[in-house]
């Protein structure tokens, strides 16, 4: 005679089992793997046969370390048999009521079908079942489960496992382990700048995140991974303007979701800025009649925390470097240059994070003898100039 389940009243507020998604992160409120000790677990029950340790029958191991709880470590369950497994009690009045509670915990059975019968529930009191689910069949090894028990929240409650058997053909039963109740927080995802983006400009830049069912967020941001700065807190929207970034520069950042009392850390996000070549050569570039002595090179670049290196020669693909992590826009040419001869020359800028090739300049130089900025050179001033200096050079020698 088969056993009839019509005495065991049971409240069905989730009939499913939900494999929760699309979060990051949880808080963990409640967590036992039994490696230790039997977690506080009773059990009772006709032809109780719960047992806490090593299984040496199927399913030959628990599903992670050495212990779990099963019907019978060491061979098959009992007819007639109503075994039941209860955890202590687990407190979440802290947590009000709607608060997502998820249940998590690896389960192995190997059962008669349709006639013996596994459930899980939760209880919060003796006698009322918030949630149950009811499993059946043979040779089902570990797997993790989990279902939606946030009918939890607000109250006291403990878990229940049975294993409840007709008189007739038995197998290995039920086994439970590593049981986890947490609250699944939402984590913040589609960062704008994308990870790992690179040549973002250093002016108006926007971070934003998307993130359902947060209260309010926490943005950290700096130039070190494991170094960032709070630089906005409790925030209710989802995004924030950034002051001008500098160039060629990894920046990071995450987000801190909170929601109710519970806070945790987001994901490690990076971007990297674009770093701007030098301009504006002199000798500009392609120049004719260029000075030829005390030659001074320049250019322009609008960032504070880069150096330069430049490199310079007779042919485009065979420059010297004549400076190098110089902080200066300008280097000036030690040597006198060839006259009507073409040069070649190139401004590399990097910061810590970057390197930027700048483009080929090249000038050609004077036929005659034409100085730079870095000297002065009588013979090539214009006429007007030396007739001045005729009656100074006169009372000199007087």
């Amino acid at each position: 005679m088969k056993k009839c389940f019509g005495s065991i009243v049971i409240l069905l507020m989730c009939i499913s089992i939900l494999c929760f998604s699309g979060t990051s992160f949880a808080y963990v409120v409640y967590s036992q793997d039994f490696e230790v000790t039997d977690g506080g677990y009773t059990h009772t029950g006709n032809n109780d046969c719960w047992q806490w340790g090593t299984p040496t029958a199927w399913p030959n191991a628990a599903a992670s370390g050495s212990k779990c709880w099963g019907t019978n470590l060491a061979g098959n369950y009992s007819d007639y048999a109503s075994l039941y497994l209860f955890s202590d009690w687990i407190d979440l009045s802290s947590f009000p009521a709607g608060t997502p509670v998820t249940l998590k915990w690896k389960q192995a059975y190997s059962i008669e079908s349709t006639f013996d019968n596994a459930l899980c529930n939760f209880l919060v009191s003796p006698d009322q079942y918030e949630w149950s689910n009811n499993y059946t069949g043979l040779n089902h090894d570990w797997r993790e489960l989990s279902a939606d028990i946030s009918n939890a929240a607000g109250k006291q409650f403990r878990l229940e496992w049975a294993l409840l058997t007709d008189g007739s053909i038995t197998y290995p039963g039920l086994f439970i382990d590593d049981v986890i109740v947490e609250i699944p927080i939402p984590s913040a995802t589609d960062p704008d700048p994308e990870n790992d983006a690179t040549g973002i400009p250093c002016e108006d830049v926007v971070l934003s995140w998307v993130c359902e069912s947060a209260d309010s967020f926490d943005l950290y941001f700096g130039t070190s991974s494991d170094d960032l700065d709070l630089i906005s807190e409790d925030v209710t929207v989802s995004s924030y303007d950034l002051p001008l970034l500098e160039q060629g520069t990894t920046y990071y950042w995450r987000v801190g979701v909170a929601s109710g009392d519970i806070a945790v850390s987001g994901d490690l996000w990076s971007f990297s800025t674009l770093l701007e070549k030098p301009d504006s050569p002199v000798p500009s570039n392609g120049a004719e009649d260029a000075a030829n002595t005390d030659l001074i090179l320049s250019w322009e670049h609008f960032s504070d925390n880069v150096s330069f290196d430049v490199y310079f020669g007779l042919t485009s693909v065979d420059m010297e470097p004549i400076a190098t992590g110089i902080s200066e826009n300008s280097v000036p040419l030690g040597d006198d240059l060839d006259f009507v001869t073409e040069y070649f020359w190139r401004v590399n800028v990097k910061t810590e994070d970057a390197v930027e090739s700048g483009d080929l300049w090249s000038f050609t130089t004077a036929d005659e003898r034409v100085s730079g900025s870095g000297g002065c050179n009588v013979g090539t001033l214009p006429s007007v100039f030396g007739l001045l200096m005729v009656p100074l050079l006169f009372l000199l020698r007087r």
